[in-house]
């Protein structure tokens, strides 16, 4: 497990209450043989916590919300981005870039298409292949295709 900060999650703010904090803080000041029993009451306390926190009617961890067709998937990966490594973190930023880019020039090409010369040859996505190495190219063409 990593041993840098660690965010409280939308989950942890709704179980979590100051004085399961305190206990938490309390188990390195506790003698060894003890941490352990101390580290499984903490455990005890979030779990009847999270029970009851869901039986209730107002249950809901976040921003979703049964009336939302797709949630942010956006949103999503730059929330669990601090908890990835830095090469994590460069995958996933290029892994978005190539995204935001390929968005856009879905929207250049639409653009393009509703203007109506029929030029098939200055297609945006064959413009931008063309300036990537092969190794973008892969990734620009699986992009495409999820599209």
């Amino acid at each position: 497990m990593d041993k840098e900060s660690v965010h409280a999650t939308a989950l942890d703010k709704a179980i979590s209450t100051n004085h399961i904090q305190i206990l938490k803080t309390a188990i390195p000041y506790v003698t060894v043989d003890k941490q352990k029993y101390f580290s499984i009451f903490v455990k005890y306390l979030e779990l009847m916590n999270t029970i009851s926190y869901f039986q209730s009617d107002k249950a809901q961890v976040g921003i979703y919300s049964a009336d939302m067709e797709h949630p942010d998937m956006f949103g999503f990966i730059n929330e669990i981005r601090e908890y990835l490594t830095k090469k994590d973190q460069e995958m996933i930023d290029s892994f978005i870039n190539m995204f935001q880019m390929m968005k856009m020039f879905e929207a250049y090409k639409d653009m393009f298409d509703m203007e109506g010369d029929g030029d098939s040859s200055a297609n945006p996505f064959d413009m931008v292949k063309g300036m990537l190495s092969p190794e973008q190219q892969a990734m620009f063409n699986m992009y495409e295709n999820m599209m």
